[in-house]
């Protein structure tokens, strides 16, 4: 469904005028510079002076499992970590943070993957007031019923292959970001950040780095280096991630059935999916 123009600049405007209520003295209103490209949310550049910031218009569709109340803790949590953005405001159905200067990982070099994997231990060892879990394999089942894509004969079957293949509850639950790719990952001088965190919960760290290496489509060679950096390249928590890489790529085919269920891509997102099972 196309987004409504008209209703998106009245929210992007009424986001704008609260920035009175934004952190730092602001010397003027800020003024819309650029949209951001994103798969999910509305997101606009915007400056007032030298001053730069990225508005996000949330975009809550519940299908999605979305929940603002755990991410704005979990913000607070993590405020003045080295890899966590930085919140100037919250908003209601809007997300305010300073712009970050810096690059996403289009290459992904030894470097860029030892600053990354030591990102993920970062983030694994940060502690955090929410208890709210994200359990992978429910998740996958959630989305196929909300989709209305069970009772798809392709899919179904997809699903229940994939789920068959999937180890037990994991042992260690941590903070988990679950959507760092490489889009949501910002490398600038000397720093690390991770953004986008509307899916941080409690969860298995074999999954929450599945979710890069899998949209990052990593070799063994590469995955050998970012778990190493990690701190945990034992046969068991890779064997792990690589069962997780499964699950996860369920999951993303039914995420688009639900965020753009009318795409043409998704049916053969599905038959990808299908066939990689057969390999």
């Amino acid at each position: 469904m196309a987004p409504d123009v008209a209703d998106t600049a009245g929210r992007l405007s009424a986001a704008l005028d609260t920035y009175r209520s934004w952190e730092g003295d602001l010397p003027s209103r800020p003024e819309v510079l650029l949209r951001l490209a994103s798969a999910s949310n509305e997101n606009y550049l915007v400056g007032a002076g030298t001053a730069r910031f990225v508005i996000r218009l949330d975009n809550d569709n519940p299908a999605l499992g979305v929940d603002r109340q755990i991410e704005a803790t979990i913000l607070r949590d993590i405020a003045g970590r080295p890899f966590a953005p930085h919140v100037v405001h919250f908003g209601e159905g809007f997300l305010v943070t300073r712009f970050e200067s810096g690059d996403h990982p289009r290459i992904l070099s030894v470097s860029n993957l030892d600053v990354i994997g030591a990102l993920f231990n970062s983030i694994h060892h940060c502690p955090t007031q929410v208890d709210a879990a994200l359990d992978p394999a429910a998740h996958a089942r959630d989305y196929l019923e909300r989709s209305g894509d069970a009772g798809n004969r392709l899919l179904d079957e997809c699903a229940k292959a994939i789920l068959a293949g999937q180890p037990g509850t994991s042992t260690t639950s941590c903070l988990c970001h679950h959507d760092i790719t490489r889009a949501n990952v910002l490398l600038g001088a000397g720093t690390c950040k991770a953004i986008d965190w509307e899916y941080g919960r409690l969860g298995d760290p074999a999954f929450d780095i599945a979710v890069f290496a899998q949209t990052s489509e990593l070799d063994e060679s590469s995955l050998d280096a970012l778990l190493g950096a990690y701190g945990n390249n034992s046969p068991g928590f890779r064997q792990r991630v690589s069962q997780r890489r499964r699950l996860y790529e369920l999951i993303e085919v039914l995420w688009w059935r639900l965020r753009d269920p009318d795409n043409p891509s998704n049916e053969m997102r599905a038959r990808t999916l299908a066939a990689s099972l057969e390999h």
